[in-house]
């Protein structure tokens, strides 16, 4: 799956960053960067970095003893909101210390539903 570089995302108003999809996984269990793992999708994040599309999915790993309780955005609105404000702070500063600008966000930072996620990985990977 990734952003198609010669397609104008409908959300973001840019073309796709040629990327894979990022997944930002919640849980409490520590994972490694590289760990494969079977993840439950809860909802997605429109990045926009540097004027391209750079959509994050956010899940949980199936076997993360939250899993359970969370099914959607709404459940991580209701349940963990500083989570989602910091997601949000980071996503929006991590590359100024590098002299680059604010990143901005689709919708200005709304969190999208599970079946947008869903439904932004079937296309992503067609």
């Amino acid at each position: 799956t990734y952003d198609d570089p010669n397609q104008i995302d409908k959300i973001t108003g840019c073309i796709g960053d040629n990327d894979p999809l990022d997944v930002i996984e919640i849980g409490e269990m520590r994972l490694e960067q590289g760990d494969v793992c079977e993840m439950k999708i809860l909802g997605a994040l429109g990045l926009i970095d540097e004027g391209e599309a750079d959509w994050k999915i956010i899940g949980i790993n199936r076997h993360d003893s939250l899993a359970s309780q969370l099914n959607d955005i709404s459940d991580l609105k209701e349940r963990m909101p500083k989570l989602l404000d910091a997601t949000l702070d980071w996503f929006r500063l991590y590359k100024m210390p590098t002299g680059k600008p604010e990143n901005q966000f689709a919708r200005n930072g709304e969190f999208f539903d599970r079946q947008f996620a869903l439904d932004l990985i079937k296309h992503t990977n067609r």
